[in-house]
C-alpha cells in the first residue's frame, strides 16, 4: 500500500480504532500528539473497549483490504462505534462510518505521515483562501 509517499508491505490494526504503518501502538491517548509519530490511518481513534462486546474483521479482497470495526463499545460514554477502513491497491483508502458516538469526547478521525512534531501538534493551516 502506498501511504505520503512510502510503499508499506504490512500494517497494523490496532483495538483503538485505527490503522498504522511501520510499527504498531502509538498510545491510547487520542490527543493530537498520539496521532501524529507514525503514519496511520484512524477511523475513530479513541479509547476503544475491544474487550467486551465489538469485535474487528479484517477481510482482503484482489485489489483492496477491509477493517470493520463493528459495535465496538468506547470506554467514555458507554456508547458503541462502528466503521470501517478500505485500502485500495490504488494507494487510495475510504472511510465509511455506520455508527459515531454522539457524547464520547477525545476521539480523533484522520492521517498522518508519521511525523515527529517537537510540541506534538501540527502546523496551524488556513483553509481559507
Amino acid at each position: 500500500f502506498e501511504f505520503f509517499e512510502s510503499t508499506w508491505d504490512r500494517l497494523y490494526v490496532s483495538s483503538n480504532g485505527y490503522i498504522s504503518f511501520g510499527r504498531g501502538s502509538v498510545g491510547d491517548s487520542a490527543q493530537p500528539w498520539g496521532l501524529f509519530h507514525v503514519p496511520i490511518i484512524a477511523g475513530i481513534r479513541g479509547d476503544l473497549a475491544m474487550g467486551s462486546d465489538g469485535r474487528i474483521v479484517v477481510d482482503e479482497g484482489l485489489d483492496r483490504l477491509t477493517v470493520s470495526f463493528v459495535d465496538v463499545p468506547v470506554v467514555a460514554g458507554g456508547e458503541t462505534a462502528s466503521f470501517q477502513i478500505t485500502l485500495f491497491s490504488t494507494g487510495d483508502f475510504l472511510i465509511f462510518f455506520d455508527r459515531v458516538p454522539s457524547g464520547a469526547a477525545e476521539l480523533i478521525t484522520g492521517v498522518s505521515n508519521g511525523c515527529d512534531l517537537p510540541d506534538g501538534y501540527p502546523p496551524e493551516t488556513d483553509f481559507i483562501p
